[in-house]
């Protein structure tokens, strides 16, 4: 769904407050606007954040417009010192990446010299680059002036600190001359006096005695930065950096380069000295991505055309077959352009995903020509390419048409699903749409002259394979070991000798795998005729398949979350002091972790930033170094130095098991529970049981309730000041003269602007020992009233400490609360226990409580997945039984789905990987692939049914005279012959498919192999790796029990159709009805 989030921030202030006087406003005004969905707000210490979501089809730039006027009034009302709330497209978390474009800024220039230099010329010559949205300065601090006042000598001579700032802020008031006409015009003229530091610094602020009393009596007024709130660095050395945001679509390639060219040029024209080290380019990224995906698809096209040579045996067949998926690669970029579909990594992947389904149709079409044309069985060229078209025209649309109608279901996805997904959807289903185009239109024209020619001079043989029994079996069965051989030695030279063995029973297996299929390919008739005469055993067998390949799912395949994008594995460090700590501390702290590696080895990079309490620190390393004893010397002397530490919270990740320290959860927690509910002290009471639950089991650690983040308390010290308002009354003091007077002891004012030496500069008013103040030292100060009067703070105020929940959730007006905790055990073991805990959570009406476990997939989300499943079997099944015209025999097709979970099943059990939601989409583009082969073989048998009829002639009161012809429309004929029709039908039928099946199969599955290597093993999943595995595991389990098991079941449902129109027959007859019946069409099965 479409949405906007509105981002409001107020420094300092607590979840509860942010939640009472910021969030709940902005929800009651945008619950006004029109198409409004889903309405899911988060209070954190500081911020206030909305999330809108939209219905489809709204307009968004009117509901911006709309919901910008909505807050106008709400604008108004927001506490002073919060800022104004900001509307931006909300980015879901597993869609933020790094910053855009990072660079980091070294001078031998004081860092805030440098800041402030980077701040007047360096920005706007970034800004100005063509598709540059935004770039912000982070590190430094910005220059200001500081009137620090002597509050000893204020209270001498009677002054107060609002006094003082408000002569100041006089000075720089624009005051009315009066007005000049002229010429019809009437001119406002102002007065406003220019102001110095000089000046500043002599404001009047009293006469005592005769005497004035200036600013520099009482205060002293000096150019200064303002405090650092952000350090960063970078092996060690501090630098500023520079992060630069794209503009709303624009190609993230060509602004990089605009970016990366750019660098040079300002470098050179700075004024100061500067250079630029590139941190982050997520542009080259991409680039990277794309032209990795382009190499893959080089070593699948290779693949494919090797194959395809060895099958067809003929080097321009091949090519011709090969360029049809260039074709269709052209034709989908094409379609891209004209339906304004963006080319980025994820349609990229699509189209890389479907290069061996690109070849499939055109390989049937190929497949049919040269039957026709071979042995002599057409002597005219012309009319054997459009028979043979023709013979496939029927297959190819349906196949086609399932595998597109697979994927209508993704309509209906919402939020991130759609957000991944349907991009790569549109990409799959445009790619098919095109080799329809390509078989139909290119392969005949391209087989026309001389490949005509070539596959009539070569005749294929009556067995389709050339050979048949032992000769075919020995044959097939030493191929299959040369090539689990070939496989071995390429992983062992190219990975390593311990890859190359740990590959080696999967190498084993898919040669066993590629040898039983050589038996059924070499005694096809025989095990045919087998299967026909004792039916009941595949199909007993392929029952049994099923059962288990249930029980595989539920208690051995390991369920994953949702897929995000993974970075190359890093050694982190997080630091986390106590709320309050200032950040030049959080800074110290993370820097003796960076002293204990200096100096950083070449090719090892090392980042640190610290912000507020929290100190973070990564180090990277290239290729060259991930083996080396370097990662786990570092991630050991980072431990050694955590023990030493205290007093605060610290993470370690990275190259082995998370570290951690500081009794805080969630570095490893692997269970998680979301509770829902309209009242928040209620959630807390369901919260604590749960808590207390969790608490008695052994197995169980680091329970805790969060907010959602990885580190999050689920609660935090508040330091709260409560006025006593009779105390203010009796002083004539109001709420805002306390308040500024203690932000002025603790030196956290707000700046102000004002014009001092002819530019406008930000001014700051607080007491000169602010920074040697702490919180306990506030009620022993004095300050004094309006009147004169010296008055001591404790009389005014108390200081308390309160306990407050880190974060405030809310969604469609229910709050929500986190339990996250570790469990020891196996996978099987932690879900039975989740699913436990949940049993025995007794819920008021209107509260829920869902699994959030592994990557924090939602229910909603996994109901969403669940009804795609549903609704692309549903579309497949109507596709079928509209181009079948039947109910019977899409029943029968359908049966290959549950065909394919077996494979399905079996690969993510035997390489113990996580079924995630890229592997559930891959059940979707598998559904729509395994029932093509369930498609053509049915198809073919119904073929030969109607050849076999013409070729005996039958007459019409035994057959029907019509176009399709099925194994039910032989009822009439006597039993015996009806089973030698039939039997011989699925016998030459399932020879005939079998090679067409076996071709499309093995190219797919050789198309989608590359997909599964890796060069960096320390790299994350990409999105299409369990996506493949998902259709490599379904499609080879489909293909073998297909040609095993389809015969069988078309013959025994064949056979019970016949008994039914017998009885159906007799009936009629007993009756008194004419027992002649003509079966609709729609009754084949």
């Amino acid at each position: 769904l479409p949405e906007l989030s509105v981002t409001t921030n107020w420094n300092g202030a607590s979840p509860s407050a942010i939640q009472r006087s910021v969030t709940l406003p902005i929800e009651e005004a945008v619950a006004g606007c029109h198409g409004i969905e889903d309405i899911d707000s988060e209070s954190r210490h500081g911020r206030s954040t909305v999330t809108v979501k939209y219905k489809r089809g709204t307009d968004m730039d009117f509901a911006r417009l709309e919901l910008s006027e909505q807050l106008g009034a709400v604008r108004r009302n927001l506490p002073a010192r919060a800022s104004q709330p900001f509307i931006r497209p909300y980015v879901p978390e597993e869609m933020r990446t790094e910053d855009f474009f990072s660079v980091s800024l070294i001078s031998p220039l004081d860092m805030n010299e440098l800041r402030d230099r980077a701040e007047t010329w360096l920005l706007p010559r970034f800004l100005a680059l063509p598709g540059v949205a935004d770039a912000e300065l982070q590190g430094g601090a910005l220059p200001l002036v500081k009137v620090l006042l002597d509050l000893e000598r204020m209270e001498r001579y009677g002054l107060t600190a609002d006094g003082v700032a408000g002569r100041i802020d006089a000075l720089d008031d624009i005051l009315p001359a009066g007005a000049v006409r002229r010429s019809g015009r009437e001119l406002t003229v102002s007065i406003r006096d220019d102001v110095t530091l000089e000046q500043l610094a002599g404001t009047v602020l009293r006469n005592l005695g005769g005497q004035s009393i200036t600013l520099a009596h009482v205060a002293t007024v000096r150019p200064d930065y303002e405090d650092i709130s952000y350090f960063s660095r970078i092996n060690g050395e501090n630098v500023i950096a520079l992060k630069i945001t794209k503009r709303s679509g624009q190609n993230s390639i060509s602004v990089s380069r605009r970016l990366r060219d750019a660098l040079p040029a300002i470098e050179a024209e700075a004024p100061f000295p500067v250079t630029f080290e590139i941190d982050q380019d997520e542009g080259e990224e991409l680039e990277d991505k794309l032209r990795e995906l382009v190499i893959r698809s080089l070593v699948i096209l290779g693949l494919l055309f090797i194959m395809l040579a060895a099958a067809l045996k003929r080097a321009r067949l091949t090519a011709i077959v090969i360029f049809s998926i260039v074709l269709a690669i052209v034709i989908c970029l094409s379609m891209f352009f004209f339906f304004g579909v963006s080319v980025n990594f994820i349609t990229i992947s699509g189209l890389t995903v479907c290069f061996g389904m690109l070849l499939d149709n055109s390989i049937l079409v190929l497949d049919a020509i040269h039957r026709r044309l071979s042995g002599g069985r057409a002597v005219d060229s012309r009319q054997a390419l459009i028979r043979g078209t023709r013979e496939v025209a029927f297959p190819i649309m349906a196949t086609t048409l399932t595998t597109v109608v697979a994927f209508l279901s993704f309509i209906f996805m919402t939020d991130r699903l759609a957000l991944f997904y349907v991009p790569l959807a549109v990409s799959v289903g445009i790619a098919m749409l095109a080799s329809i185009f390509v078989a139909f239109c290119w392969i005949p024209v391209a087989l026309r002259g001389t490949a005509a020619r070539e596959m009539r001079d070569h005749a294929a043989d009556s067995e389709e394979f050339g050979l048949t029994g032992w000769s075919m079996l020995w044959r097939w069965t030493v191929g299959a070991v040369l090539l689990a051989a070939l496989v071995f030695f390429v992983a062992w030279s190219v990975e390593g000798r311990r890859t190359a063995f740990d590959l080696l029973p999967w190498m084993g297996g898919a040669a066993g795998l590629l040898a039983l299929i050589g038996g059924f390919v070499a005694y096809v008739d025989a095990l045919t005729r087998f299967h026909l005469r004792f039916w009941f055993y595949p199909v007993v067998l392929m029952l049994a398949l099923f059962v288990g390949t249930f029980f595989v799912f539920k208690d051995k395949v390991r369920t994953g979350g949702f897929w995000r994008p993974q970075d190359k594995e890093t050694i982190v460090v997080y630091c986390e002091r106590p709320v309050g700590t200032d950040v030049k501390l959080s800074s110290e702290t993370i820097r003796l972790f960076e002293q204990e590696v200096l100096p950083i080895p070449e090719g090892a990079e090392m980042r640190a930033g610290a912000f507020s309490n929290r100190a973070w620190l990564t180090v990277e390393f290239e290729d060259e170094l991930l083996q080396s004893a370097y990662p786990e010397m570092f991630r050991n002397q980072f431990i050694v130095l955590a023990e030493e530490l205290g007093g605060m919270f610290i993470w370690i990740n990275g190259f082995g098991d998370p570290y951690m320290k500081g009794g805080r959860g969630g570095g490893m927690a692997n269970s998680t529970i979301r509770l829902t509910g309209y009242n928040s002290k209620e959630l807390k009471v369901i919260s604590d049981g749960v808590l207390a639950r969790l608490d008695r089991n052994r197995r169980v650690r680091n329970a805790r309730l969060t907010s959602g983040d990885r580190f999050s308390r689920s609660a935090t010290d508040e330091t709260v000041v409560i006025l006593d308002r009779e105390a203010l009354a009796q002083h004539r003091l109001s709420m805002m003269e306390i308040m500024g007077h203690i932000r002025r002891l603790l030196g956290v004012e707000d700046p102000w602007h004002m014009v001092v030496d002819g530019e406008d500069q930000r001014l700051m008013l607080t007491f000169d020992d602010a920074e040697e103040i702490e919180y306990d030292q506030i009620l022993g100060r004095t300050m004094t009233t309006g009147r004169g009067q010296k008055v001591q703070l404790g009389r005014l105020v108390t200081i308390e400490q309160r306990p407050e929940i880190s974060s405030i959730n809310r969604h469609d007006q229910r709050y929500s609360q986190l339990l996250n905790w570790e469990y020891i055990g196996t996978d099987a073991m932690r879900r039975r226990f989740i699913a436990d805990i949940m049993a025995g959570i007794e819920l008021p009406y209107g509260y829920t409580a869902e699994d959030m476990s592994g990557q924090q997939m939602e229910e909603e989300e996994e109901e969403e997945l669940t009804q795609v499943l549903y609704l692309t079997g549903a579309f497949i099944f109507m596709a079928l039984a509209a181009m079948f015209e039947s109910f019977a025999l899409p029943f029968l097709v359908i049966l290959a789905i549950g065909m394919a979970m077996v494979g399905v099943g079996g690969i993510f059990w035997g390489t113990g990987t996580e079924f995630d939601s890229s592997a559930k989409i891959g059940l979707v583009l598998m559904f729509g692939i395994v029932v093509n082969n369930a498609i053509l073989l049915v198809n073919r048998f119904r073929l030969q049914v109607r050849e076999i009829l013409e070729d005996e002639n039958h007459g019409p009161d035994l057959v029907p005279d019509k176009r399709r012809l099925g194994g039910f429309d032989l009822w009439r004929l006597p039993g015996p012959e009806r089973q030698r029709i039939l039997r011989k039908a699925i016998v030459d039928g399932t020879r005939i498919q079998m090679r067409s099946i076996l071709l499309t199969s093995g190219t797919t599955i050789a198309g989608l192999l590359p997909l599964l290597y890796k060069r960096d093993g320390s790299e994350g999943k990409d999105i299409w790796e369990n996506l493949a595995l998902s259709s490599i595991g379904g499609l080879t389990s489909s293909t073998v029990l297909i040609l095993s098991a389809i015969p069988a079941l078309y013959w025994m449902t064949t056979r019970w159709g016949w008994g039914f129109a017998r009885g159906w027959r007799w009936l009629r007859s007993r009756g008194g009805g004419t027992p002649v019946i003509t079966p609709e069409p729609g009754t084949d099965p």
